[in-house]
């Protein structure tokens, strides 16, 4: 089942977001106003209901009452807060995703199951234009109606009155989520719902899983694919690993991030990680300002993000012309080798991999690899030894996205103009023998984030 096509150069999972889906969350705000007014008292106490939420999300789940949306003032952070950093997560994957267009036009029905404020469609129309002329249905569903009708009335107006989408709401959970759906499915999605499935008296949780694939398998058309995103936590992780070998069971294809269809090696006995990916967040993510100044104020951290993710497809497609049998996906931070250049850890064909030479490649960088010609392990870990092929370079636009250039604007990246020009500054300092430190500004502040927010 491995696909034979060899990449030339590294490809960055996570693209550059485009000029047009950062215009589009700093006029969210305007959108958020209009369909869910706050007044001003609870204005001013938006921050605080920020963190009251936050905390009760991460730590205190146990102690929720009764859910969020329940509440006014939770809901409302909620709507201000959480739905756009997660349309920003998703906003940084979704133009790497290699959708199957033609077969969405095939079957034009999109069903997202634990949908909430119509958090995935929200992103898909944001972050992906190139499927906004597809006469897309969309069925959103959810166990609790008042996110689905708030998010109906928040996609309506962010995509205004000429969307070529239509949108339906149904109140129902898993498993009769997936048999509302009365045509072949082109894309079934879901955000965050995997986590929060329980496992039944005498059942593992794989079970579950397994109940869930095999109804997709039923109701997928024949072109039709899957896209499951989840928190990059360690939970998350292992959802998205024991559903991947549900599907594969079920003759699904791993389109991504697996660059192979074999066992996932994060599930192996001796491995102690989980499948997720991390990014830096800021302007260079499409952040709006509006935002930034809540997070503040709510006293949060959020300098990067992370996720795990599945997309499968019903046949053994090339959506992906880099994958390959000699690549492996970046899956960790650098690594400190002793009497060596740092590495990284990779998923491959073979299993689990360390990777000499990678610190300069991203997390889900999908990248070309030299095995040894004696087969070697890494002694701590357990993971093959490979190289990279010397190829640094990498593309950060998405090959299925093209861009829109601003007026008068000079380049759709600045941020990597601003990088030449500082890296240039340095030049001529060092030159001039100053010797002074050239501190590099960015757009975040240094802070740690906890992953586990939702």
């Amino acid at each position: 089942m491995n696909i034979v096509h060899k990449p030339v150069m590294p490809v960055q999972l996570f693209c550059r977001p485009s000029l047009e889906f950062g215009a589009a969350l700093e006029r969210l705000e305007a959108a958020l106003e209009e369909v869910a007014p706050l007044k001003a008292a609870h204005r001013r106490e938006l921050p605080y209901a920020v963190r009251d939420l936050s905390e009760l999300l991460t730590v205190g789940r146990a102690e929720m009452g009764r859910p969020y949306w329940a509440d006014p003032r939770l809901f409302s952070a909620y709507l201000r807060y959480f739905l756009p950093w997660n349309l920003i997560r998703l906003g940084r994957l979704l133009p790497g995703i290699a959708l199957d267009k033609e077969g969405l036009k095939k079957a034009p029905l999109l069903v997202d199951i634990g949908s909430g404020p119509l958090t995935m469609p929200l992103a898909l129309w944001l972050a992906r234009p190139d499927l906004r002329d597809v006469p897309l249905t969309v069925l959103a569903t959810d166990s609790a109606l008042q996110p689905l009708a708030a998010g109906k009335r928040l996609f309506q107006a962010v995509a205004g009155a000429e969307c070529a989408w239509q949108v339906h709401t149904i109140r129902s959970p898993l498993p009769g989520a997936l048999r509302e759906a009365r045509a072949p499915i082109g894309l079934l999605a879901g955000a965050n719902i995997l986590n929060e499935l329980e496992a039944r008296r005498n059942e593992p949780l794989e079970r579950r899983f397994a109940e869930l694939i095999e109804l997709a398998d039923r109701l997928l058309a024949d072109d039709g694919q899957a896209l499951f995103v989840e928190p990059g936590t360690r939970l998350g992780g292992r959802c998205i690993s024991l559903l991947r070998a549900s599907a594969l069971e079920c003759g699904f294809c791993a389109v991504s991030p697996c660059p192979h269809q074999e066992d996932c090696p994060m599930l192996a006995p001796r491995v102690t990680s989980w499948c997720h990916f991390s990014f830096m967040l800021g302007r260079e993510s499409g952040t709006p300002v509006w935002l930034e100044r809540l997070t503040k104020a709510a006293d949060l951290q959020k300098r990067t993000a992370s996720l795990s993710f599945l997309h499968l497809t019903r046949q053994d497609k090339n959506l992906h012309p880099l994958e390959s049998s000699r690549c492996g996906r970046i899956l960790s931070e650098p690594i400190v080798l002793p009497g060596q250049a740092p590495g990284r850890y990779a998923c491959t064909s073979r299993g689990l991999a360390l990777v000499r030479g990678a610190a300069k490649l991203f997390m889900g960088v999908l990248t070309p690899l030299e095995w040894p010609a004696d087969a070697e392990r890494d002694v701590k870990s357990g993971a093959w030894i490979a190289h990279t092929s010397g190829q640094e370079q990498v593309s950060w636009k998405s090959p299925y996205l093209k861009e829109k250039k601003k007026e008068g604007a000079e380049s759709p990246e600045p941020e990597q103009k601003e990088r030449r020009q500082t890296a240039e500054s340095r030049r001529r300092v060092k030159e001039k023998g100053q010797g002074k430190k050239f501190e590099l500004k960015t757009d975040c502040p240094g802070r740690r984030v906890n992953k586990n927010n939702k």
